[in-house]
């Protein structure tokens, strides 16, 4: 609700009413200045308070008037060095932000952007706009792009010109500050504005997606759900009960001219630019930081010593009958475990080196089990340093069903499955526990020439037409990420008419009430590039969706499940199916290009 009574320039005031008036708190409140209320709060609201600290601020200029404020209310920012190197460095941009504390958020945003763009300027309402020290920075708007008359439309066509000429423009696109939902039982921004998203996306310019994290306090929120007013009422001293906090800021990679253009309405943009900007909040994902501890995981045990050098170079010396092919300074083994009792326990130790590394593993010695002892092997061998490079664990399905049945495959200890699944089990090949050695990982030969042996295997052999097992998803990744990778997968790569017959023995659930998950999954559609950014700018820059799951997925595989593996560090492992008809062409003619095979 809005008011039209008159409001005082700052020079006409007293200095206990420099910033604040009875007649501003009337103005943000819908209430008449006479009400009985709007005194109370102006009385013993924190409004004197506030005003004489300005007063002591007033000769400042704008950088040092940030300053002071945020030290005299002892707050810091926290933001990360790689988060603000995403502001485009030359070039009109957008910045679109959440709207958490009311003031507060206009101060930081201003104060941390301009340490790269000095012309960044931020759309403000009447009240923030009046402060002389920030009257460059900031530019007075209204509620949308669309509304108002005089000076406010005249605001939105000041920072079109802005933007036009170059410079970086910012808004809070839900206008109200963020507030208790009833229904999610949390506090966040309303609805963004679907005018300000339109004006904002007819620019021509990138838009870059904020998060700022954290909410006014619990007897604002409280306030607010007796009535909006006194929300607005509670604005001074809300401002000034932040002391010895860190405001904690995350800055998005901009969403592209061609990328906007994507969208069907202004309104489906809003809703996943909302989205996008809480989902960087769930890198502060309260449960994961806080209480993972209280799961109580087992300390990782010590790793076994390395198996000496000569002893595994003589067990591989003997296995020339099992040697698939060799390529440069490797070859390629497919051999049974009774033959390699030494390297057998160099995989079990190179598999719980790599996994520890990507926060996965057993966190025992060795990373072995029963199924090692029946299934077959295949190793990469890097004869000349003679050393192990990867592997992959395989199950013969059709030897595996008529030896121990549907329970002996690794995968049904992760899923129940009923008899409907039977017949892929039997016509299948079953990988798992897959691995290159850290050392080896930064060159593309070693993954392929593991691929290579896989598709060697398939190839001779008259019973494979499946290939299935478990692709895994660490507990390194916060629980929206993984939350929102099984999203995305069950929208474009599911297989329905398998995943019925499969159930997780440990299904994973979460929900990130503030996030919009099926805005953002509507904005991703069936990209993983865009999946890939949307989890950088969630988790770190240099997080993706993982390697294989996405080496899988580009081989036309299907996900048939999803099952939380607490055995293994709590990862999440998706049941992959891949029918060996599906292979892409492109596959094998690249394995024929390069290594005469096919």
């Amino acid at each position: 609700m809005k008011t039209n009574f008159p409001v005082m320039d700052s020079s006409e005031r007293t200095a206990s009413e420099r910033l604040v008036s009875r007649a501003d708190l009337a103005l943000w409140s819908g209430l008449h200045e006479r009400h009985p209320l709007v005194g109370l709060f102006h009385r013993f609201g924190g409004v004197r308070r506030l005003n004489l600290a300005y007063d002591r601020l007033a000769h400042l200029g704008a950088s040092g008037f940030i300053d002071q404020v945020f030290d005299q209310l002892g707050l810091s920012i926290a933001l990360a060095p790689e988060d603000l190197a995403r502001i485009p460095k030359e070039g009109g941009f957008i910045l679109v932000s959440n709207h958490p504390f009311g003031p507060l958020d206009a101060l930081a945003l201003v104060s941390e952007v301009a340490k790269v763009r000095s012309d960044f300027k931020l759309g403000v309402e009447d009240a923030m706009g009046r402060i002389p020290q920030l009257e460059e920075a900031f530019v007075v708007v209204s509620d949308a792009a669309s509304e108002g008359g005089g000076a406010r439309i005249s605001g939105w066509r000041e920072a079109a010109v802005h933007l036009a000429e170059g410079g970086g423009f910012g808004v809070f696109p839900a206008i109200e500050v963020s507030s208790y939902d009833r229904s999610k039982k949390w506090v966040a921004d309303g609805r963004w504005n679907a005018s300000l998203i339109g004006w904002a996306s007819k620019q021509g310019v990138p838009i870059v997606p904020v998060y700022i994290d954290g909410a006014n306090s619990h007897l604002s929120q409280w306030l607010g759900l007796i009535h909006p007013s006194l929300r607005s009422l509670r604005m001074p001293a809300e401002i000034q009960n932040k002391k010895g906090q860190v405001l904690r800021m995350r800055i998005g990679h901009p969403i592209k001219k061609r990328d906007l253009a994507g969208f069907e309405s202004h309104d489906q943009l809003a809703r996943f630019l909302r989205a996008k900007s809480y989902a960087m909040g769930a890198a502060y994902d309260v449960q994961r930081d806080l209480f993972k501890g209280l799961r109580f995981p087992k300390r990782p045990v010590e790793l076994a010593p390395a198996m000496p050098m000569d002893s595994l170079s003589r067990e591989m010396d003997a296995l020339a009958d099992v040697k698939l092919f060799s390529h440069q300074e490797f070859d390629v083994f497919y051999v049974a475990a009774e033959r390699i009792p030494q390297m057998l326990k160099e995989i079990g130790r190179c598999r719980e080196l790599t996994f520890r590394a990507v926060g996965e593993g057993t966190n025992k010695a060795l990373d072995l089990d029963e199924y090692d002892l029946y299934y077959q092997h295949l190793l990469l061998w890097d004869r000349e340093a003679k050393r192990l490079a990867g592997a992959y664990r395989v199950g013969e399905g059709w030897e595996i069903m008529e030896r121990y049945g549907a329970r002996g495959f690794y995968t049904r200890s992760l899923f129940r499955m009923r008899k409907g699944i039977f017949p892929v089990l039997k016509s299948s090949v079953e990988l798992g526990r897959s691995f290159i050695v850290l050392d080896y990982q930064r060159k593309r030969m070693p993954l392929f020439l593991l691929w290579k042996g896989i598709l060697a295997v398939l190839l001779k052999s008259n019973e494979a037409r499946y290939v299935i097992g478990p692709v895994t998803i660490s507990s390194d990744y916060s629980q929206f990420s993984r939350a929102l990778i099984m999203g995305f997968v069950r929208r474009h790569y599911w297989e329905e008419s398998w995943a019925r017959f499969i159930r997780p023995r440990k299904r994973f659930a979460f929900e990130e009430k503030r996030v919009d998950t099926t805005a953002l999954l509507e904005g991703i559609g069936d990209d993983v590039k865009r999946l890939d950014r949307i989890l950088a700018d969630i988790e770190r820059p240099d997080v993706v969706v993982p390697v294989l799951l996405k080496k899988y997925l580009h081989q036309n595989a299907r996900i048939l499940g999803f099952n939380r593996d607490p055995k293994f560090n709590d990862a999440l492992d998706g049941l992959m199916l891949l029918d060996v008809r599906d292979l892409p062409a492109e596959t094998l003619e690249n394995l024929q290009r390069e290594f005469g095979f096919g």
